[in-house]
This record gives C-alpha cells, sequence and structure tokens, in this order.
C-alpha cells in the first residue's frame, strides 16, 4: 500500500517550502500546546534522511549560518558540526510519507 501523502502543519512534524531565496525548513511543535522544539532550515548539501527504523526517520545537518548556529570546527577536525535528528511518528506509513516529504524538500530546485 502507497503512503499516505505528508501534510505539513498536519501533525507534530512538518516541512515548510521555501522560496528561492530561501531553504525549506523543517519545523516540529509539541502536540496540543504549540510550542517550537525544532526550526532547522533543509539545505540542498545535507546528507538524505534515512528511514532510522519503521517508524523513525534520522535527518543529519550541518550547522549553519542558516539556522543560527556558529559554524565553528568541532573538535579540531576543522569541519562544522553535525546535528543528528531522530523523527520519531506513529506508523510506518507516516515515515514513508516524512521521509518522501524531506527527500523532495532536499532536491535542489
Amino acid at each position: 500500500a502507497d503512503a499516505p501523502e505528508f501534510v505539513p502543519g498536519a501533525g507534530a512534524h512538518a516541512v515548510a517550502g521555501g522560496e528561492p531565496a530561501r531553504p525549506a525548513r523543517m519545523v516540529m511543535r509539541v502536540e496540543n500546546v504549540g510550542r517550537l522544539v525544532l526550526n532547522a532550515p533543509l539545505l540542498a548539501e545535507m546528507p538524505a534522511p534515512v528511514k532510522a527504523s519503521e517508524t523513525s526517520v534520522r535527518v543529519s545537518s550541518v550547522a549553519s549560518v542558516l539556522d543560527g548556529r556558529k559554524p565553528e570546527a568541532s573538535a579540531g577536525s576543522g569541519l562544522p558540526p553535525v546535528c543528528q535528528y531522530l523523527l520519531r511518528v506513529k506508523t510506518a506509513a507516516e515515515a514513508d510519507a516524512l521521509l518522501k516529504a524531506l527527500g523532495e524538500a532536499l532536491r535542489p530546485k
């Protein structure tokens, strides 16, 4: 069976479409409260998200000026720090739909 279409804003996870000058963003809010807990840009240079388990998706992000973090080198490696997010959903179909939406948002336009 095909995964249902991921509808941004319909649940706790959303992928907000970006304009040409602004990248798409990954936004997550606390359910029923609406408090913002994640607001990170989705950049074409990011590694592709992967399905970490049946009901979770892992997204890796490199710190950048766009997301408000200082792109300082991490632990003497000379490379900017990497952040990983593990997004959990209730069903495998929701995980597939989220993975698809993130993949489409990361594709160069």
